[in-house]
């Protein structure tokens, strides 16, 4: 679907769902004035259901991806954090062998480069 074709199918969805609202603003307004609801009140109670391929194709596309990266810390009906205490500590000990590394790197180059060059 084209960009403006997409955009003029989200306009008019907007535009029902304004009409939408209006509707049971007035009836809101009715209800208040007298206090038994009509039955036209109750049968237009629910919004009405809006319906655009291209946006149910990015939503099931979307809910997908979501589902297929999130399906690996499902386990049963419990939710498993990515991270545990093991992961963070292995990663603690990986940034303190990165800082020594840098700063030995840093001592040799300051100190030891010199003498090996004269």
């Amino acid at each position: 679907m084209k960009p403006i074709e997409e955009l003029r199918a989200q306009r008019a969805l907007i535009q029902e769902h304004l009409r939408w609202l209006d509707d049971q603003i007035r009836q809101e307004e009715l209800a208040g004035k007298s206090d038994a609801p009509t039955e036209s009140a109750l049968k237009s109670s629910e919004p009405p259901i809006l319906k655009n391929d291209s946006q149910e194709q990015t939503v099931d596309k979307t809910v997908r991806a979501a589902t297929e990266s999130t399906a690996d810390m499902l386990v049963g009906d419990r939710f498993v954090q990515s991270s545990s205490a093991t992961d963070v500590k292995s990663v603690q000990v990986g940034c303190f062998i990165f800082f020594a590394v840098s700063i030995l790197l840093f001592l040799f180059l300051l100190f030891g480069l010199p003498y090996l060059l004269d």
